[in-house]
This record gives C-alpha cells, sequence and structure tokens, in this order.
C-alpha cells in the first residue's frame, strides 16, 4: 500500500494511520481522494517516522475517497450508479 500526492510523491511514512487503515482494504484496490488534516497537512510532510507517528497521536489525518480506480479490474471505464 503507497499514499501518493498527485505528483506521485510517496507521502505514505507521514500518515501511518491513513496506511494502518488501508492496509485492511483488498490488495487490488486503487482509490482516489484527498487526505485531511485540518490545517496540519504540510506539518505532517517533513517528519520522521517517529514524528509522523507523534503527530498522527495528536492530530489524526482522514482520508476522503471520491473515486474507486481499480477492485480487482480497471473500473475508470465503469458507469457511475
Amino acid at each position: 500500500m503507497v499514499i501518493r500526492s498527485r505528483c506521485g510523491t510517496d507521502m505514505t511514512a507521514a500518515f501511518p494511520e491513513i496506511a494502518a487503515a488501508a492496509a485492511a482494504l483488498p490488495a487490488d484496490v486503487c482509490l482516489d481522494g484527498d487526505l485531511v488534516a485540518f490545517g496540519r497537512l504540510q506539518g505532517r510532510l517533513s517528519r520522521t517516522p517517529a514524528g509522523a507517528d507523534r503527530l498522527a497521536a495528536q492530530w489524526p489525518a482522514h482520508f476522503v475517497a471520491f473515486d474507486l480506480l481499480r477492485l480487482g479490474a480497471d473500473r475508470t471505464g465503469a458507469p457511475c450508479r
């Protein structure tokens, strides 16, 4: 499981709480969405893993999914229902 920015930067280590929740999803799932950290998003990006864990406990981030891109197969061409 990898959390990537719009530019493709790996941000997984900065958001351990999101990575832990995503680990419960099937391996073939790909979601598109936004990370929400209520004004503290930038401060999470330059932290060590230990610092990210501390900040995750203090100010947890949330993931808002708005597109299911893959679930076993590419879903981008599927109709929206």
